[in-house]
């Protein structure tokens, strides 16, 4: 069962090497990496240029367009190119994984027709220390309706199942079937909707398009990945946002009825 993995690289010099390393550190096969270069000016660029080309294939975009534009270009170049897997692994750049994600993910997924996606918990990636949280969850009532947390939806003992279900998994660490993005593909012409562009909230949005198909999402405990986190944003919230919330008020316009009708 073939993995493509796909990660997009805009001046990831401290992070992405890192990540790819991970990759190829993974016990599972077989596995293609590829890497959208978004018009670095770190250096970064230039060292996935001169990377042995048997670590991964690299699309050299040569300039930033952002997450859900982005991977869907990859995508597209992909399936045109080299096919299509069973599995499609996005996977944010400040990441690493640890080396038995791939199988652990794919081992649940195979499970059953009807699990679509799969993720993992997250840890440090300075520390190492498990993020806060059990699963991803939309909030349903009180003040941060429609909001999402890493608390919600979560039942006692859940953190010592071998996986659960729950409501998204996040862009980050997201193992997809083949079948389960072509039918998004089919549906909509793309995987992310570009609405949410440059970032936030897609992740949460192509879950529930894919759980209104009548997939599961769901959260694998064994294994995991190391994330730095919000490394593009964190140093300029004043620019990023307001972005977040523009994107969070039309997620919420496009699903409010669905999740009050418990559709979603």
């Amino acid at each position: 069962m073939s993995c493509y993995i796909l990660l997009l690289n805009w001046n990831g010099i401290d992070y992405t090497p890192r990540c790819v390393d991970s990759i190829r550190k993974q016990d599972y096969s077989p596995i293609q990496t590829f890497i959208g270069e978004q018009g670095s000016t770190d250096g970064s660029a230039e060292i996935l240029r001169s990377a042995p080309t048997e670590w991964f294939h690299l699309i050299d975009f040569r300039n930033n367009m952002g997450f859900s534009i982005g991977y869907n270009k990859m995508i597209e170049f992909i399936k045109n190119n080299y096919g299509e897997p069973d599995y499609w692994f996005f996977l944010n750049n400040d990441t690493k994984l640890f080396p038995d994600a791939v199988s652990k993910l794919v081992k649940v997924l195979q499970m059953k027709y009807e699990y679509g996606i799969a993720g993992l918990n997250a840890y440090d990636y300075n520390t190492g220390k498990k993020m806060a949280g059990n699963g991803n969850w939309i909030i349903r009532d009180g003040d941060r309706k429609y909001w999402t947390d890493g608390f919600y939806g979560y039942k006692p003992g859940m953190e010592n199942l071998q996986f659960f279900e729950n409501d998204y998994e996040s862009g980050g660490s997201m193992l997809v079937k083949n079948h389960v993005l072509n039918a998004i593909w089919s549906k909509y012409g793309r995987w992310f909707d570009p609405e949410y562009n440059p970032l936030y909230v897609e992740d949460v949005d192509v879950c529930c398009e894919v759980r209104e198909l009548g997939y599961k999402i769901l959260h694998v405990n064994e294994s995991g990945f190391q994330h730095a986190v919000s490394v593009t944003t964190k140093n300029d919230l004043n620019h990023w946002w307001p972005i977040h919330l523009k994107n969070k008020e039309y997620f919420i316009s496009k699903w409010k009825t669905k999740i009050d009708k418990g559709i979603i």
